[in-house]
């Protein structure tokens, strides 16, 4: 795990857009290697995230659900992001919230931005993704 951790900690560098370095996490905890400007010639919204981990041949998962089934999942009611990060131990997914996109790879959340509030940032949406 220290090894895994020492690896990401290079895609959290601050000039990393955040839409590369979910991309680059996510391929690291599948032990994959891709283009380290996967990203970069890209826009920054989260569909741009799921175009590129599908061209690296993951299956992505679009969790739709969640907001629906969460107790504050009405949209007067934002969800926290760390009710997300607790209710997905395990897995990849893509997680997203306004204007930022994040890994969270075994209830580990690989941020650019190095959020500290996590009940204060609110979740948006994400997607589960998968080495077919």
């Amino acid at each position: 795990m220290k090894l895994l951790m020492e690896n990401w900690r290079r895609y959290l560098v601050e000039e990393q857009r955040c839409t590369n370095a979910t991309v680059l996490a996510i391929a690291e905890h599948f032990g994959d290697e891709v283009d380290p400007s996967v990203c970069q010639a890209r826009g920054t919204s989260l569909m741009d995230v799921f175009d590129a981990l599908k061209e690296a041949g993951y299956k992505v998962i679009n969790d739709t659900t969640y907001r629906m089934e969460h107790p504050k999942g009405r949209i007067d009611k934002p969800i926290p992001l760390q009710d997300y990060i607790n209710d997905h131990p395990t897995g990849a997914y893509v997680v997203a919230t306004r204007n930022h996109a994040m890994a969270l790879i075994d209830g580990k959340l690989i941020d650019t931005a190095q959020m500290t509030n996590l009940k204060r940032a609110r979740f948006q949406q994400a997607a589960r993704v998968e080495k077919p």
